[in-house]
């Protein structure tokens, strides 16, 4: 089964992508990487894109609405042989939408074809777009069409339009009733919270796969449907502050890990101390000091699990 990890801005990094793929995860896409980075400032935004065989098949996400610069973006991004690469037309944010990126490419279909068919044109490699139900209202039948004949590898659709962006239930019927309409294989995304709903969806057998995002973090066991044990989190957990030491040296590494820490200790019975130390954390073994404090024996995880 094609049970992904959706991509989200400044979280799906290279040791959360591999945590992910560890547990489960089929494919991974890297945090959505602006185009304009790319060119004024590769070492810093290239890395976003780094990773290892271990995480293939991945997909490296640009977003821009400048089919010159895609091209040019597009041509290093080209240098790194990811497995597909994929333009997002979908991230409702509103620094993105007011710089024109990201869903705002959903107002002007032109527009948007324009740039799909940049990077379709300068990839190496199968594209993949990223969208919306809409902009501001719902045209999701009007977006395929202008799409699937440009020959892009599938269509990833979050349920809900940008306006809405995470206000209203993701509407899977008219997913469901879309991938029934196109030819074109689509990637449904948007409120699925557990393993079970994943299996659910993709049992409608309309969907070339589904997409997990928010709720796999502190939670990278969704991708699998497995329960591990409270040891086998601690592991996983202190692997993942592990990586992100080696990836961002120590101080920076903790700092990003404080959120995830925050995360996985989601339903630990007495987690504020925990959650307060690990809110501060600056170091490895700081990281390590939370995780050993974790009492197995009181299966902590319990009340998350029901």
């Amino acid at each position: 089964m094609r049970i992904e990890l959706a991509p989200l801005d400044g979280i799906t990094d290279f040791p959360f992508r591999c945590i992910c793929k560890k547990c489960g995860a089929s494919h991974l896409t890297t945090e959505m990487i602006p185009v304009q980075g790319i060119l004024s400032n590769p070492e810093r935004y290239l890395k976003k894109a780094h990773f290892t065989e271990a995480e293939r098949p991945i997909t490296v996400q640009i977003v821009g609405s400048d089919p010159v610069k895609i091209r040019k973006a597009v041509s290093s991004v080209n240098g790194l042989e990811p497995d597909f690469i994929e333009l997002n037309a979908g991230c409702p944010a509103r620094k993105i939408i007011k710089s024109e990126n990201g869903a705002a490419l959903l107002k002007d279909l032109s527009r948007l074809k324009i740039c799909a068919e940049a990077v379709l044109e300068e990839s190496k490699k199968p594209v993949t777009i990223k969208i919306r139900t809409g902009f501001d209202r719902e045209n999701l039948l009007e977006i395929i069409c202008s799409l699937e004949t440009m020959g892009v590898e599938a269509i990833k659709i979050h349920g809900r339009t940008a306006s809405q962006n995470y206000a209203v239930k993701a509407d899977w019927d008219l997913l469901i009733s879309a991938a029934k309409k196109t030819k074109t294989p689509v990637v449904g995304n948007g409120d699925i919270d557990s393993y079970e709903k994943a299996v659910s969806l993709l049992s409608h057998k309309v969907f070339l796969g589904v997409m997990i995002g928010r709720a796999s973090r502190g939670n990278p066991w969704i991708f699998s449907g497995k329960i591990p044990s409270c040891e086998e989190k601690k592991e996983i957990i202190g692997q993942h502050c592990r990586m992100a030491v080696e990836f961002y040296g120590e101080i920076h590494g903790m700092r990003i890990m404080r959120k995830h820490l925050l995360w996985y200790l989601k339903g630990v019975k007495n987690s504020k101390d925990l959650k307060i130390s690990a809110s501060i954390i600056n170091s490895l073994s700081e990281s390590y000091k939370i995780i050993g404090k974790i009492d197995c024996s009181d299966n902590p995880w319990v009340e998350a699990q029901n």
